[in-house]
């Protein structure tokens, strides 16, 4: 899962891809000798290939016989008002372009003004729509990236979305306590 270029982990539960089914982990090793093997807590090396219930990547499918945890990397996306990961892409496909959206509507508007350049009107209404999209879809990304993308499961189902990181280690050590009182 490293890479020079990408990150090892999935930041989007909708992204397709992640831990190659060939590969041989601890938990495939001991399921095969009779181990009854749990994750509890973080699996943010993928979940699915092709649709979002096909689950080829799933805890399940590398020899873990429970889940019970999330499916991302521990995002402070997903803690209310704990701020972004997200904070340089958004810098850099977000607020750069809506300054130089401005900068340019500010400078038509003068040249415009002082009669120096004639500047249609559809071009002003062009540059305003092209800001409010961006600005539509930052405020979409914001607005849906923890409903979508923060829960809690329990093997293929999802328990809670969006997830409460309310008592959350308290709840994965009960969760991981009845596993292995289930398994005595």
């Amino acid at each position: 899962m490293a890479s020079q270029s990408l990150p090892g982990v999935f930041l989007f539960t909708a992204s397709s891809g992640g831990l190659p089914t060939n590969e041989i982990t601890f938990a495939k090793l001991l399921k095969d000798q009779g181990y009854s093997t749990a994750l509890i807590g973080k699996w943010h090396l993928g979940m699915s290939c092709h649709s979002k219930i096909d689950f080829c990547h799933h805890p399940l499918h590398h020899g873990f016989s429970y889940f019970y945890g999330i499916s991302l990397t521990n995002l402070r996306d997903c803690k209310p008002g704990e701020g972004s990961v997200f904070t340089w892409g958004f810098r850099k496909v977000v607020f750069i372009p809506l300054q130089i959206i401005g900068i340019a509507l500010l400078t038509l508007a003068a040249l415009s003004c002082l009669g120096l350049l004639r500047v249609p009107l559809g071009f002003f209404f062009s540059l305003l729509f092209l800001a409010a999209l961006i600005l539509t879809l930052f405020l979409g990304f914001l607005h849906y990236f923890r409903p979508l993308n923060c829960f809690m499961m329990r093997n293929y189902e999802i328990t809670q979305q969006p997830m409460s990181y309310d008592n959350l280690t308290q709840r994965l050590t009960a969760e991981a306590a009845q596993f292995i009182q289930r398994e005595d």
